[in-house]
């Protein structure tokens, strides 16, 4: 779970620096390469408790004073200070590295009553089995990274419908009638006025900054869940496609807010229809 949180970050920051047109940040790349070794080093030390090695207690203790050093002192230093966590999400992790704490504890306890084996007693099933373990997970994620295609601008990744109907003279962003919705290499709003069709950007609407660029990282998202291996299917469980929608009304919300000269939409994925969002409205 670790793992596939640290990935998602990962390609979801390069989705965002490409919108940009720049490289990921040296700190984003460093937070997602923290987060990959923080991870395979908890599965390490799992997998070693498991088959009863004595060396889990150093790698539980390892993995200890990892998460202390990025919760305590390197996230609110230098991590946060790129992409501030949300405080829940915040408050979720520190609880869990509390429970990891009193775990490692108890595989320490374990060691000292002599209820751990050296590596040099154990039969080499017991060895090889996690090593082969931690290997494969080192190659998925190596693979996952290596495999997945290279980021581009949206402008460079799809010519969108909006940018067919701008060569004849609309401009989509004029629409009176806007919607909010994610589809695969696209941007996040719609244009809903006769005559009017295509997605576009934004920025072309002069909303905040903050806005903008919440909305361009919730649409590149939906798209880095494509699965590249089958077209057309998302890597995303129900559970996660539901938060995807959920934030789909916030945003939608904050932009009725801003914008309320126009008449904002957000699809609704249950009836396939379109649905109005009032700028009073509360989530």
């Amino acid at each position: 779970m670790a793992t596939r949180a640290a990935l998602t970050s990962h390609f979801v920051d390069r989705a965002i620096a490409a919108i940009e047109g720049k490289k990921p940040s040296s700190i984003e790349t460093a937070q997602s390469c923290w987060l990959l070794t923080a991870a395979t080093l908890v599965l390490a030390g799992g997998v070693a408790l498991l088959f009863l090695l004595d060396v889990a207690a150093w790698l539980f203790v390892a993995s200890a004073v990892g998460q202390a050093l990025y919760l305590f002192v390197l996230a609110p230093s230098y991590f946060d200070r790129v992409d501030p966590p949300d405080p829940a999400g915040r408050g979720r992790s520190t609880n869990a590295f509390w429970v990891y704490l009193l775990a490692t504890a108890l595989v320490l306890w374990a060691q000292s009553g002599d209820r751990l084996m050296h590596w040099e007693e154990a039969s080499r099933p017991a060895l090889l089995l996690p090593s082969a373990v931690v290997a494969a997970h080192v190659a998925y994620v190596v693979w996952t990274i290596a495999s997945a295609p290279a980021p581009a601008p949206l402008f460079a990744m799809s010519r969108s419908v909006s940018e067919v109907a701008g060569a004849a003279g609309a401009d989509a962003s004029q629409s009176q009638a806007i919607k909010v919705m994610a589809d695969y290499y696209a941007h996040p709003l719609w244009a809903m006025d006769d005559g009017l069709y295509g997605d576009f950007p934004p920025e072309r609407l002069g909303v905040s900054e903050e806005l903008a660029s919440d909305l361009n990282a919730w649409a590149e998202a939906f798209t880095f869940a494509l699965d590249p291996e089958q077209p057309g299917e998302s890597r995303w469980s129900e559970e996660q496609l539901r938060a995807h929608d959920a934030e789909a009304r916030a945003l939608a919300l904050r932009l009725a807010r801003e914008r309320p000269d126009r008449t904002i939409y957000v699809m609704d994925r249950a009836s396939g229809d379109p649905v109005e969002i009032k700028p009073g409205e509360t989530i």
